[in-house]
């Protein structure tokens, strides 16, 4: 993504991104829950479509 800079970038975060991946998120989510889980490492370290639902 480091190419994708301006608008792309914004259309992307605000868009694009969270209409294909948001759904993905919110099921790693919910799964992380399920799961006893003292520490996680989201490495994903991109939007933080991932990163939002899981905190």
């Amino acid at each position: 993504m480091a190419g994708y800079v301006g608008d792309v970038a914004i259309a992307y975060d605000r868009d694009l991104g969270p209409v294909l991946f948001e759904h993905y998120a919110i099921d790693i989510a919910r799964r992380a829950t399920e799961r006893s889980v003292r520490h996680m490492l989201e490495i994903a370290a991109g939007t933080g479509i991932v990163t939002r639902p899981i905190a």
